[in-house]
This record gives C-alpha cells, structure tokens and sequence, in this order.
C-alpha cells in the first residue's frame, strides 16, 4: 500500500522496509518488488546488483515476471545491468520454463 498510496500516504522508504521483510522471509513476490524498486531508485538511491540479486532470488522461486525482466535488462543493458547475451538467454529460458510449469 505504501508504493502506490493506496489507502495511506505514498511512502516509497516504507514500502522498501515492507518488502524487505517479506523478501528475506522468502516471499517471491516482495523480492520482485523489492528488486524493481531498488533498479528504480524508488525509496532510496538506485542499486542495479542489489536489485538483480532480489529479482534473481524471485525469479528462482518461480516468479515469472521477474525472469522475464531479467531477460530484458540483460538484453538491453538498462538500469545498470550490464548487457549479457548469454545472461538474457539464460532468464529467457527460465521465464520460458516458468510459462510451461504454469
């Protein structure tokens, strides 16, 4: 609620502290969530390797979006994520796994 305001003042520091809770409890969703706002910048200063490892951790525990972004931000290099082919084939290939399992 604090990252989109929904029901509460906006809070992106809140939120941030929110999904890191859920997100070193294991909880695929918060470490997507944690990892896309910490590729933004959004409540704090942006940090590309700390927002990989969470969307990677997601990714990992079946979260299909977060391979898929994966995918794409090694493909085109975006957020600081450096450009890897083989990187982007690799998280394309989970996403793709991840589509099948669903």
């Amino acid at each position: 609620m604090y990252a989109t305001g929904e029901r509460v003042r906006k809070d992106e520091a809140a939120a941030l502290r929110w999904y890191g809770r859920g997100a070193r409890r294991g909880d695929p969703e918060s470490q997507y969530d944690l990892g896309f706002m910490l590729l933004l910048g959004e409540g704090s200063g942006a940090d590309s390797e700390a927002g990989v490892r969470w969307l990677s951790l997601s990714a990992r525990g079946g979260h299909l979006s977060a391979a898929e972004l994966l995918a794409e931000l090694y493909a085109t290099g975006e957020r600081g994520v450096p450009r890897s082919e083989a990187e982007s084939v690799n998280w394309a290939s989970i996403a793709e796994q991840l589509r099948h399992d669903a």
